[in-house]
């Protein structure tokens, strides 16, 4: 029953992403599925600009991106920003509001969030379900292979990509309240989340939500799965 409840979920989501499909990189559909309309130019050019980042500098990754992501949607996801759906592989991430950083940097940022959600991707092929015995170690290996990709881009230009802003240091205790609330907890929370991008500015909303006041490492190690 569970199985068909998941598929008959999965079906809704791809219609609905269907309905917001807003462009299509080398088969890696974007969506936009926020109340406002203020972001969506700037999801589209951001995540281009990721895609095209990773293939350039990456080519190893962006081959694993391509084959484990085939949609990557702006819409308020989980209470970390962001999530992996194995089923329709999808990526569901909010555009983050970085405007303290160069664009550059914004760019990378996002394009480490794929990295990371790719890498999800990958396990789930393999057999690894996402389990409560294991999940730490899952996350982990994620942001380890999003901050290696981090290094990778901060070698080929230091200045461009400031490691010191890209790297993410893995911290459990992020994912602890996913993990633990009840289903009620999570639709509050959700509904919330929802109301609040929902009541947010355009000045605000245009780049995805309030700007992160502790910079991009910290608010990095919060917004996976």
């Amino acid at each position: 029953m569970r199985a068909f409840f998941d598929r008959l979920n999965d079906r809704i989501a791809l219609f609905g992403f269907r309905l917001g499909e807003i462009g299509c990189v080398d088969g890696i559909h974007l969506a936009h599925l926020r109340w406002r309309d203020d972001s969506r130019e700037c999801f589209r050019s951001t995540i281009e600009a990721s895609l095209g980042l990773i293939r350039e500098r990456d080519p190893r990754r962006y081959a694993r991106v391509k084959r484990h992501v085939r949609w990557i949607v702006n819409r308020v996801a989980n209470t970390m920003g962001a999530e992996y759906r194995w089923g329709i592989r999808a990526c569901s991430l909010e555009l983050q509001d970085l405007r303290e950083v160069s664009q550059d940097v914004h760019v990378a940022f996002h394009a480490c969030l794929i990295v990371h959600e790719a890498t999800h991707g990958v396990l789930e092929s393999c057999g690894i379900a996402y389990d409560e015995k294991i999940r730490i170690r899952i996350e982990r290996l994620c942001v380890l292979e999003q901050n290696r990709f981090a290094a990778k881009l901060s070698r080929f230009d230091p200045e461009r990509y400031p490691v010191r802003l890209l790297h993410s240091e893995f911290d459990d205790r992020y994912w602890r309240w996913e993990w633990t609330a009840t289903s009620v907890q999570r639709r509050k929370a959700f509904l919330s989340r929802f109301l609040a991008d929902l009541k947010a500015e355009p000045d605000t909303a245009s780049t995805g939500g309030p700007a992160k006041p502790s910079g991009v490492s910290e608010s990095a190690a919060g917004h996976h799965r």
